[in-house]
């Protein structure tokens, strides 16, 4: 009964920290978005054609890469425990208790 229990926890704290890395990753991709807001509003434009063009491109580009940046560390953990999960699988064991043993 208490290892029940004990495990029931476990697997709420690993859901309960899941989304709070959730919510990290939430804000740190609209703290990136609010950053473009900001350029794009507050600082004024070039004359040039070309260095408009140029200078939107490069805000863009940074933003979607700082974007992938985020997804890629975030995604990344939990693609780790799934290979985890895989591996503890394909041994023969496909129990809840093996993979709470493995954290």
């Amino acid at each position: 009964m208490l290892n029940c229990l004990w495990s029931k926890s476990i697997t709420q704290n690993k859901r309960q920290n899941a989304h709070i890395r959730f919510f990290i990753q939430s804000c740190l991709q609209f703290f990136v978005f609010l950053i473009d807001l900001c350029m794009n509003t507050f600082f004024s434009e070039p004359e040039s054609r070309l260095v408009t063009f140029v200078y939107y491109t490069l805000i863009w580009m940074s933003l979607h890469t700082i974007d992938g940046f985020i997804i890629y560390f975030f995604r990344s953990k939990s693609l780790k425990s799934r290979a985890d999960w895989r591996s503890v699988k394909s041994q023969g064991g496909s129990s809840v208790s093996q993979v709470i043993a493995k954290y």
